[in-house]
């Protein structure tokens, strides 16, 4: 079902008049926690939107997978944090869902086919606040993300619902930050590719795979 964005001057409407409030107001009111989990998501997806360039008018939260680029490179994000919106005594253990799904069709209302990863490749977005100061998400330097193709977590964690941050280090993501991500994506995209064609070309070297590193800073390119 295709959606319209709204506007936030768009009123609400109470028996054909505007009832004073508008739906900024209710954005504002809604979502201005923007760490709580399930906007941190939200969030998480808009801002890799942003990076590919695919964000879309609206947001899709129903479809097999998150976004899908001009490349037409199905993407799926998700996203963690160290510090949660409620006051913790330490950081939280970083965990993605990877978890396989069926496909739900809005055209049938019916879920199709067996359970499956249904994107390219994986975007693991890390919101680095590790310490106990005021995290933003706005600021897109906080953010550090890991990109894997598919296959690799079809090779490796099979039926497995979630991984865990040193795993995602160890099976070589590209580590990226925002003006990167593109790259990363692509870089992924065609590493999958590799491994069912020996004739695509591989990947460029430009971007360092991350090798384990223990419980250390992961190595970065450059």
């Amino acid at each position: 079902m295709k959606l319209d964005p709204r506007g936030p001057t768009e009123p609400f409407v109470c028996f054909s008049k505007p009832a004073g409030f508008t739906v900024g107001d209710f954005w504002r009111w809604g979502v201005s926690d923007l760490l709580v989990n399930t906007t941190r998501g939200a969030v998480a997806e808009f801002i890799v939107g942003q990076a590919l360039g695919c964000a879309g008018p609206v947001r899709d939260s129903w479809g097999p997978f998150d976004l899908c680029t001009a490349d037409g490179i199905k993407v799926e994000v998700k996203s963690a944090s160290y510090r949660q919106a409620w006051k913790t005594a330490k950081p939280s253990r970083i965990q993605f869902d990877i978890a396989p799904a069926r496909a739900w069709d809005s055209e049938t209302n019916k879920l199709s086919g067996e359970p499956k990863r249904h994107a390219d490749v994986y975007v693991f977005c890390l919101l680095n606040n590790e310490q106990q100061d005021p995290a933003d998400p706005l600021k897109l330097d906080r953010w550090e993300f890991f990109v894997l193709g598919t296959n690799v977590l079809d090779a490796h964690c099979k039926s497995q619902r979630t991984i865990g941050l040193n795993t995602v280090r160890k099976l070589k993501a590209i580590n990226c930050d925002f003006t990167s991500l593109p790259q990363g994506v692509e870089s992924a995209f065609h590493g999958r590719l590799v491994l069912q064609d020996p004739t695509v070309e591989p990947p460029s070297a430009s971007l360092k795979r991350i090798e384990s590193n223990g419980e250390g800073q992961p190595a970065r390119a450059g």
